[in-house]
């Protein structure tokens, strides 16, 4: 990994983990960096965003976000949060990267992108692609299937049809890699009937 984006992780560590997700960065980036190679996109432009893109989150209530984690809050109250955190993100991002003399090109791509990962609109190119892409097989990886299972309070073949099912879903994943990722992560599941500590 780059040393700029070690410096990245290391400005903005303390702002992760705050919906008891902890493990989350370090599944996207991995996916991220899977698909910057089979696609050949530009890993300055989403690396960043991937470390990034969820400490708009920082700050807010704990509880309120234990909640949304949970599932247990209307769609309009989650929908807000999503927003606010998109949106506080982009700007907190900005703050970091130029603090870090990132390159002044790039940072404005990185904060639209941060600013719309979490919407259900299409992406606008395949850098914004990978990084919401990525973010989504976070579900998929061994620390979010069964931290979702426990949270959710769902039995692991619950959980694993569920996000099967999300493969079917032509607006889910945008990337053919991702899905057959997903697949993989998925096929790794199938017959396990007690999750890992977490």
């Amino acid at each position: 990994m780059k040393e700029i984006f070690l410096k990245i992780i290391n400005s903005s560590v303390h702002m992760h983990g705050l919906r008891e997700d902890n493990g989350h960065e370090e599944a996207v980036i991995g996916f991220a960096e899977i698909l910057c190679k089979k696609y050949n996109a530009n890993e300055d432009i989403i690396i960043p965003a991937v470390i990034l893109h969820d400490i708009g989150y920082f700050g807010m209530d704990s509880t309120i976000l234990k909640l949304m984690m949970q599932n247990k809050l209307s769609k309009l109250k989650k929908e807000q949060i999503k927003k606010e955190h998109m949106e506080k993100g982009a700007i907190l991002a900005e703050s970091i990267l130029k603090r870090l003399n990132y390159n002044n090109l790039l940072i404005p791509i990185i904060t639209n992108i941060i600013k719309r990962h979490d919407l259900d609109n299409k992406p606008r190119n395949i850098e914004e692609k990978i990084v919401r892409d990525a973010d989504k097989l976070w579900r998929y990886s061994d620390c979010g299937f069964f931290l979702d299972v426990k949270r959710r309070n769902c039995k692991i073949d619950e959980w694993h049809n569920k996000l099967s099912g999300n493969l079917d879903n032509p607006l889910y994943f945008y990337l053919e890699e991702s899905k057959r990722i997903a697949r993989e992560e998925l096929e790794k599941k199938k017959n396990n009937s007690s999750s890992p500590k977490i």
